[in-house]
């Protein structure tokens, strides 16, 4: 009898221990527009890199961003085209020449604010991002539950926001993001 209580004991235990970390959700707005969901994980509050994926537009796999590690970065939309372009033309002269780079430069922003909806698996997502820049957004992305999560002080810091973290927030709390319009910023907001 001792035996099988000590079994049980061990068993319970164990499924207290392995058991699925509760993860409390948060809505959070950039300038007024819904944005993501943000988890408080392990007291940090944060974002899924596949929320800001498809904020700024990326359908199918990270295309404005580059995760490596614990580190997110961006990159600009100026250098993924003319990556491409240099990658199509045979000889690869064009893609460097200066006026190609002014056309390229003239055509991004252009293109960026015209198509400000994406459609995926059957929903419309409005852009509500726009990568600026290649910089560094996070040295703190983490994986949890299989996915990676960045924290949203430091996605507030690459817009150009500030964001402190509540001590306790509630579980009704939704998170209001403001930034103005900082051509300075690695992400941008549309």
């Amino acid at each position: 009898m001792k035996r099988i209580l000590v079994f049980a004991l061990c068993v319970i235990g164990f499924m207290l221990i392995a058991a699925p970390t509760p993860v409390e959700y948060h809505q959070v707005f950039v300038n007024g527009k819904p944005f993501a969901k943000a988890g408080l994980v392990n007291g940090i509050i944060a974002v899924r890199v596949r929320d800001l994926a498809t904020a700024a537009g990326d359908t199918v796999a990270l295309e404005h961003f580059k995760l490596n590690g614990g580190t997110l970065t961006t990159v600009s939309d100026v250098t993924s085209q003319a990556m491409k372009v240099k990658d199509a033309s045979p000889t690869g002269k064009d893609a460097g020449s200066p006026a190609q780079k002014v056309r390229e430069a003239a055509l991004v922003p252009a293109v960026a604010k015209a198509q400000t909806q994406v459609k995926m698996k059957g929903e419309t997502h409005a852009l509500i991002i726009v990568v600026r820049k290649a910089g560094n957004v996070s040295n703190n992305v983490f994986m949890f539950q299989g996915e990676a999560w960045v924290p949203l002080k430091d996605f507030a810091t690459a817009i150009g926001a500030s964001f402190t973290q509540p001590a306790s927030p509630s579980p009704t709390d939704s998170f209001q993001l403001n930034a103005p319009s900082n051509v300075n910023a690695l992400i941008g907001l549309l």
